[in-house]
C-alpha cells in the first residue's frame, strides 16, 4: 500500500490499494489527525481492491440503509492509545479501539465486533480508515452524520464462517430482541431506547442478495450469512446498521418565537410505529412508553431546555407523539411553539381540526 504524507492526513493511491482488509471512509473531506505508522501497519498480502468491494452496497435499496463510503464523520485519532477513534455527535459518544476484542463504545454500550482471536489491530488503509483483519474476513465500523453506525463485514471467499456475533454490553435490566421485518432492539428496564439494528443485507461482489438474517441470543447478536447456499462471487459484503437517537434534528428558535422543531429519525419512526415487537398490538404500546419518556429526554439533552418551561410544549409533544390526527404518524416535524395556549383536553377536543395546532 502506497501512503502519502500531507500534512494533516493519510492520504493513499486508491488505485494500488488492493489489500485484504475491509475498511469504511470516515470523512474523505476533513482534516484529520492520522494514527500511527506503529499502530496500524499496512498490508502486505494484497487480494481485495476494498472500494470497489464496499461500493457494492450501492446496489441495496433502502430508505434507511446508506452506502458504505458516504456520509461518514471525522474521528479525532489518537495514536499510541488503546482508543484509536472517537468522536461525539448529537450528543452520542463513540470510541474505536486498536484491539477489536474491546468492542466499540457508543454511549454506555459496548458492542463487541465478530472478529477472533487472530485478528489484527486497527488497520489505515485510507483517509480516515480503521478496519480489522481477521483472516476469511474483515470487519469495519463507520460513523454517519446521523449519529448511526455501520458495521461491515466483507467475506473474502467460500471458506469463511457463515455466522458473525456481535456481543451487547447493556445496562442491568436491559433485553435485546428481535423486531418487525427481521431488525433487532435493545430495550432497557424502563423502557428506553437504548439500539435498534435494522434488518440484514448481504450481496455478493456482482451484486446480488446473499440470504441473511439475525438471530438473537441473550445479549449477542448474530448475522447469519449464508453464502454456502449457492453460487456467489466474492468478496460479499454483509451490513447490520446501527443507531440510537429518535430524532435526526432538534431544532430550537429562539428568542423570538420560542419554538422546538423535532425531526423524527428512522428509529423514532420505527418505534413509534410499533416495530421493536414482532407484535404489533403491543410494540405501539411500547413504542409510546419510549417516545413520552426517552424521547422527551433526548430532545431535551440536545439543547431545546425550553421544552420545560411551558406545559403546552408538552401537550403539544404528545398530541404528535400519538399520531393523534393521523394514526400512527404525527408527521416528519413536530412543531412544538410555545406561543399556543395550553390544552390539556387536546385528545378529546376534536385533534383532526386542530392538528396539533390549536
Amino acid at each position: 500500500m502506497k501512503f502519502l504524507w500531507t500534512g494533516l492526513v493519510w492520504l493513499c493511491d486508491v488505485e494500488s490499494v488492493k489489500t485484504k482488509s475491509v475498511a469504511i471512509a470516515l470523512a474523505v473531506g476533513a482534516l484529520v489527525t492520522p494514527l500511527s505508522a506503529a499502530a496500524l501497519p499496512a498490508q502486505t498480502a494484497p487480494e481485495t481492491d476494498l472500494k470497489d468491494a464496499l461500493s457494492i452496497t450501492s446496489t441495496v435499496e433502502s430508505d434507511v440503509i446508506q452506502p458504505v463510503l458516504e456520509d461518514n464523520v471525522a474521528l479525532s485519532y489518537k495514536p499510541d492509545s488503546a482508543v484509536v477513534a472517537e468522536a461525539t455527535i448529537n450528543a452520542s459518544e463513540v470510541s474505536i479501539p486498536l484491539n477489536p476484542a474491546d468492542g466499540v463504545t457508543y454511549g454506555d454500550i459496548t458492542i463487541g465486533l465478530p472478529t477472533s482471536s487472530a485478528a489484527e489491530d486497527a488497520q489505515s488503509v485510507q483517509p480516515g480508515v480503521v478496519g480489522y483483519d481477521d483472516e476469511q474476513f474483515s470487519v469495519a465500523v463507520a460513523l454517519k452524520s446521523s449519529a448511526d453506525l455501520q458495521f461491515s463485514t466483507v467475506v473474502s471467499d467460500a471458506s469463511a464462517p457463515t455466522r458473525f456475533d456481535y456481543e451487547l454490553t447493556l445496562p442491568s435490566g436491559a433485553e435485546l430482541s428481535l423486531g418487525a421485518n427481521g431488525s433487532a432492539w435493545a430495550i432497557g428496564a424502563d423502557s428506553e431506547f437504548l439500539l435498534g439494528v435494522e434488518s440484514p443485507w448481504a450481496v455478493d461482489a456482482n451484486g446480488q442478495e446473499v440470504p441473511t438474517h439475525f438471530e438473537v441470543h441473550g445479549h449477542t447478536l448474530t448475522q447469519v450469512v449464508d453464502h454456502s447456499s449457492g453460487s456467489y462471487a466474492y468478496p460479499i459484503v454483509a451490513d447490520p446498521y446501527a443507531g440510537r437517537n429518535i430524532f435526526d434534528r432538534v431544532t430550537t428558535y429562539q428568542p423570538h418565537k420560542d419554538q422546538v422543531d423535532l425531526v423524527l429519525s428512522s428509529w423514532g419512526r420505527a418505534i413509534q410505529l410499533g416495530q421493536m415487537s414482532g407484535d404489533p398490538s403491543t410494540g405501539w404500546a411500547k413504542g409510546q412508553q419510549i417516545l413520552q419518556k426517552n424521547g422527551w429526554d433526548e430532545a431535551v439533552a440536545r439543547g431545546a431546555n425550553v421544552l420545560n418551561t411551558k406545559a403546552t410544549y408538552r401537550h403539544q409533544y404528545d398530541c404528535h407523539r400519538v399520531g393523534a390526527y393521523t394514526p400512527y404518524t404525527g408527521g416528519t416535524a413536530w412543531n412544538l411553539e410555545g406561543w399556543r395556549a395550553p390544552k390539556a383536553n387536546w385528545l378529546s377536543d376534536n385533534p383532526q381540526r386542530h392538528k396539533c395546532n390549536w
